[in-house]
């Protein structure tokens, strides 16, 4: 593993922590209310590991879908609405979202080596 992507995991498990700790911290003399309901549950679990996913792994589908379902589902918590009300409303968004990752996913592939290897056996089919 590389030292800077293990620098990076670490930094953000350790800032989260902080956070996590100070707000039940805050919690705990009520000066923040219903933190406890918010901070551990499904959605915010999500959202951690998809950050979590997208620092170590900079081409990561996978990092990315969950922090969005994360970040819906948690939008939708503290909003006090469902989940299927927010996906019946705001769908089209996901359509514009999955839009922008094939474009930069497909302008990373020509940039990458793909394009190279391609130029390569070109030339030399016409050596041949």
């Amino acid at each position: 593993m590389n030292l800077q992507k293990r620098s990076t995991g670490t930094t953000v498990v350790g800032i989260l922590l902080i956070i996590f700790g100070a707000t039940l911290f805050l919690s705990n003399f009520d000066i923040i209310r219903d933190v406890r309901g918010i901070i551990f549950s499904w959605q915010t679990i999500l959202v951690v590991i998809g950050i979590i996913l997208l620092l170590n792994h900079k081409d990561s589908g996978t990092g990315l879908m969950l922090l969005m379902i994360g970040g819906i589902g948690l939008f939708a918590k503290l909003n006090h609405t469902s989940m299927r009300y927010i996906f019946n409303e705001y769908w089209p968004a996901l359509l514009i979202v999955f839009g922008i990752y094939i474009l930069f996913n497909k302008s990373r592939c020509q940039s990458s080596g793909h394009k190279n290897y391609f130029n390569k056996y070109e030339s030399n089919l016409k050596s041949d």
